[in-house]
């Protein structure tokens, strides 16, 4: 009826409706607060064609909807009406996963607004994914830009919920909900710190702003507008600027001061397998054993004959690289190669399989050891998405995974970052979730799970026991780009490479995470 649609309409609004049992208007409901109210709007819904946005603009241009939730008389009205029945002062209430989602893409510059068409599966975060035998086939995540559309577009299934939602009360779809559960629970803080779309939100929002021209003081007064809707206040303003300063000086001293930029980096080297020396072949010509050239003797191995890759010289620019066939060829590396929470990998490769399938290059994976979610890896999946751990992969794809490339990936105090062919497809603030860095390695497949096998050449692999710098990656990158000739951007405008935006997208994360930014009152 007019008047139930006319209450969740007030109840979303002001946060209880008129009748604050919506889904029971019977004789044991709750009665009206106000009947006469609620007669007037339904009347009005009716004659205006049973349209909700004159409605919802009628509401909130109204001066019940417009007060603060903070009144001079406070103290004395709540002594009277403690429960706010007769609307003395506005609600204040948290905004719910939906709103709380499309706001942090709208202030960001990043918000869709396409209209209609089909749902689209937001990125699922591994940890959501564990139970499932077949993780690739059981969430397909949309394309980057439709994954920012408006959240009344994100397909939800009853038996997998986005967790950041449900962190905000999102509501299980297998029964109907009148009238949501509202909690403030620690995890919602956590969430909002922690999250990997509320740091990549900090991130764009940074560059918006750098993109306009600003910077120092003037950014930080632009991120307090487009976040909040004010200025700063000057003590709020000598603090963001203090905040901002002391995260510049952290993130320049984890650049490191004095990079090696001559060549390749020997410092915190582990392993460096090229395919032009150290190999052992056996009559059959293939890779019997593969020598490690950074001095740390985690040489790769074979026993099986069966199991070996083969050699094909020329494979790449008049490179020889190893050719693994998908069916069973991997490498075995003696030692614990990482034995870092900050680590590089490096890999000279190329894609010839054609699948959409996981398919490993290098990886701890173990199951039996308990590392199934927290392995160190490095691979791709589907067309060309790469893959860093389950804690993270990339938003942008390798174009064209079946011509060589040089794929890097690093995490640590510097954040996590994956770059192809020296383009960033992929960055973040934060550093890979603890990793199991025990166990044996292998080249080629995933782990010891006796699948996801690498389909196609690998030319050579640099992994290190720190994170890189960004201009050491860099320098690295145009080393073997030029080696394997690879066509490789070189620009430095890297987000994780520069201190000061970064330092800047932590004053945006600090808004973004102020009650001020979460609550409407």
């Amino acid at each position: 009826t007019a008047r139930v649609m006319v209450n969740r309409i007030w109840q979303v609004l002001f946060g209880y409706g008129i009748v604050r049992t919506p889904n029971n208007f019977g004789k044991k409901a709750a009665p009206p607060s106000h009947p006469e109210l609620l007669d007037w709007l339904a009347v009005e819904f009716m004659e205006s064609g049973w349209k909700i946005k004159p409605l919802i603009r009628k509401i909130v241009l109204s001066e019940t909807y417009r007060q603060s939730s903070l009144h001079p008389e406070a103290e004395v009205y709540s002594q009277i009406d403690a429960g706010n029945m007769s609307l003395w002062r506005q609600n204040r209430r948290r905004m719910d996963a939906e709103a709380l989602r499309d706001s942090m893409l709208a202030v960001s510059g990043e918000l869709n607004r396409k209209m209609g068409g089909p749902s689209f599966y937001p990125a699922m975060p591994p940890e959501a994914l564990e139970g499932f035998s077949r993780k690739g086939k059981a969430w397909k995540e949309s394309p980057r830009q439709e994954r920012k559309r408006r959240s009344v577009y994100m397909l939800s299934k009853r038996h997998l919920l986005l967790p950041m939602m449900t962190a905000f009360d999102f509501p299980n779809s297998e029964k109907p909900c009148g009238r949501r559960d509202v909690t403030t629970v620690a995890p919602q803080a956590l969430a909002m710190l922690n999250n990997k779309f509320v740091h990549d939100r900090s991130a764009q929002l940074a560059d918006r702003i750098v993109a306009g021209g600003m910077s120092g003081r003037e950014a930080i007064e632009e991120a307090w507008r487009l976040v909040l809707a004010r200025d700063p206040s000057g003590v709020e303003l000598d603090m963001a600027l203090s905040h901002h300063a002391k995260q510049k000086g952290r993130f320049e001293r984890a650049e490191g001061s004095e990079p090696d930029l001559s060549g390749i980096p020997g410092q915190g080297l582990s392993l460096w397998l090229a395919a032009d020396r150290g190999l052992k072949m056996d009559s059959k010509g293939r890779a019997l054993r593969w020598l490690d050239g950074s001095g740390e003797e985690h040489h790769a191995r074979q026993g099986e004959s069966k199991r070996r890759p083969r050699l094909v010289r020329d494979a790449i620019a008049g490179y020889s690289a190893l050719r693994f066939s998908g069916k069973g060829d991997y490498l075995s590396l003696e030692g614990e190669v990482v034995n870092s929470q900050a680590n590089t990998i490096i890999a000279v490769a190329r894609d010839r399989s054609g699948l959409v399938s996981h398919r490993g290059i290098f990886s701890n994976w173990n199951g039996s050891a308990g590392n199934s979610t927290t392995s160190l890896f490095l691979g791709l999946t589907g067309k060309g998405t790469v893959r860093f751990s389950d804690d993270y992969r990339s938003e942008g794809a390798i174009e064209r995974p079946e011509d060589a490339f040089v794929l890097a990936a690093s995490t640590g105090s510097g954040g996590s970052m994956i770059l192809y062919n020296g383009s960033v497809i992929a960055s973040r603030s934060s550093s890979l979730s603890r990793r199991k860095l025990g166990g044996s390695y292998v080249i080629g497949q995933q782990g010891n799970i006796d699948g996801e096998y690498w389909t196609g050449d690998i030319a050579e692999i640099l992994v290190y026991n720190r994170q890189l710098s960004a201009a050491e990656i860099r320098r690295v990158g145009e080393v073997l780009a030029k080696k394997y000739s690879v066509p490789f951007s070189s620009r430095e405008s890297i987000r994780d490479s520069d201190p000061e935006l970064r330092a800047l997208a932590s004053v945006c994360h600090v808004l973004l995470n102020t009650n001020e930014f979460l609550y409407v009152d």
